[in-house]
């Protein structure tokens, strides 16, 4: 009786520390299929797979807008909605332009924009450079077209190979600021909208290398110069 009541015993007890791991794997399988960690080039996969790609055309421009209820993807910086747009065939040099405006045309108390972030993939969805939030220019080109964060990007024979741009929000960072001057405290939003123009290089290659746009260490420099001149004009 006595090693039945022991034996009893060690039954109970290595249900109770079996049990909770036998349901581990039902409640891992309720997460979604992209999880946090995942590579970007997996967002971009899934993107394609719905059918949800942007075609860029060779001369033009094209808007989308980034809605409050968008779909979000785990980034290794945070969820963010996406947008993957597929560029034109190459044929010759051509600038892509890049722009996210302030939401709402910087218009009221509370102000907001997208502050994208890119990736560049080629046909095989393997990652060729990145385009990082810090290469995107804060310009203010007046009254009709407002504050807006903008990038070009030279297609050349280097870069030839690229095919899809994958753009993206750090999510870390919704809710920062990250504009202090004219249009005081512009936030990182997860919501906007995006306009990518496509504009061919006219001339010789020597033409078009004048139209590079700037390094990313020179922009991110002449941006704090711009944050640290506009801080200290804010200064009492």
């Amino acid at each position: 009786m006595r090693f039945e009541s022991v034996f009893s015993i060690f039954i109970i007890c290595a249900s109770v520390l079996v049990l909770p791991n036998l349901s581990q794997p039902q409640s891992e399988s309720t997460q979604p299929a992209i999880r946090r960690g995942h590579p970007e080039r997996e967002i971009a996969q899934t993107i394609l797979a719905r059918d949800q790609c942007i075609v860029l055309h060779a001369r033009g421009k094209l808007k989308r807008s980034i809605p409050r209820d968008a779909t979000l993807f785990a980034f290794p910086k945070g969820e963010s909605p996406a947008l993957l747009f597929r560029l034109p065939d190459y044929t010759a040099p051509y600038i892509l332009t890049i722009a996210s405006p302030c939401n709402h045309g910087c218009l009221g108390f509370s102000k907001s924009i997208f502050a994208p972030a890119g990736l560049f993939f080629d046909a095989n969805l393997g990652l060729s450079r990145e385009l990082p939030f810090h290469q995107f220019e804060s310009l203010d080109p007046g009254l009709m077209n407002g504050y807006r964060l903008e990038a070009a990007v030279l297609i050349d024979e280097q870069r030839k190979a690229d095919r899809y741009l994958l753009i993206y929000t750090i999510g870390e960072e919704v809710g920062d600021v990250v504009h202090i001057g004219k249009h005081s405290n512009i936030k990182a939003s997860a919501s906007g909208s995006l306009e990518l123009r496509v504009q061919t290089v006219e001339g010789n290659a020597s033409g078009a290398e004048t139209k590079q746009p700037r390094d990313a260490l020179d922009v991110q420099a002449a941006a704090k110069r711009q944050l640290k001149s506009e801080s200290a004009s804010l200064s009492p």
